[in-house]
């Protein structure tokens, strides 16, 4: 990131993507904590089984565990915000057509969408949060990032079913789907790209592959991500 771009006032598209992805974080995770919710519907629907809805749950929570690094080490060659933008149109889609799954296997493909789409959206919406707001305002605006994924997770289960109850299951995913398409579309296009400048900068700096960047970021942020882990571990 240059200096000038760390220092100088918020530019109004730089606004656009902040407000962008805080709300794209708000749907994602309102959507993505709906397997709680729908897993009594399918075990009722499917004849779900404990063991079954356990998988469904470690299947979110590794592919969210190995997927991020990996998608966030891929989304830093990225000129445009493509994951954080369709990310959570995947896992809207996923979570939209869970509770119509006709099988436990169609339930863990929804299930796998919800979760890689989820993979896809939360390291390039953090990024892309930190550096559109650049050193002045970076922790009040990575607040606001982090209190619309709260507001979706708190409000998810509630929403789910709501619309469900409203809509009923059939046309959850034909009204939720189109309306979070047509959001996504507009955000895509409004939302900055990388620029010149930081596109320059990042061919100049040395190649690194994937263990290597990972072993450099351990080394800097490894006691944080320790007390983070152990922290919702006793949570």
């Amino acid at each position: 990131m240059s200096t000038k771009r760390t220092n100088s006032p918020i530019s109004a598209q730089d606004k656009k993507t902040l407000f962008g992805v805080i709300f794209l974080h708000g749907l994602n995770d309102m959507h993505s904590t709906a397997l709680p919710t729908v897993i009594p519907m399918l075990a009722k629907s499917i004849s779900l089984t404990m063991s079954q809805a356990g998988f469904l749950n470690a299947l979110f929570g590794l592919t969210n565990i190995f997927g991020q690094p990996m998608f966030g080490f891929i989304a830093d060659k990225l000129r445009r915000p493509w994951f954080a933008v369709w990310g959570p149109l995947l896992s809207v889609i996923g979570a939209s057509l869970l509770p119509l799954a006709p099988s436990y296997g169609t339930a863990f493909i929804f299930v796998g969408m919800m979760s890689v789409g989820t993979s896809l959206f939360h390291p390039q919406g953090t990024g892309r949060c930190g550096a559109a707001a650049g050193g002045n305002a970076l922790a009040f605006y990575l607040s606001l990032f982090q209190a619309s994924g709260s507001f979706g997770s708190a409000v998810g289960p509630i929403y789910v079913v709501f619309m469900i109850s409203m809509l009923g299951k059939p046309l959850f995913p034909i009204a939720v789907i189109p309306a979070v398409a047509l959001i996504c579309l507009y955000l895509w296009r409004h939302m900055e790209a990388r620029t010149e400048d930081e596109i320059r900068e990042m061919s100049a700096r040395p190649r690194q592959h994937f263990f290597e960047n990972l072993r450099y970021l351990i080394s800097k942020v490894g006691w944080i991500v320790s007390i983070t882990s152990v922290r919702d571990a006793v949570f």
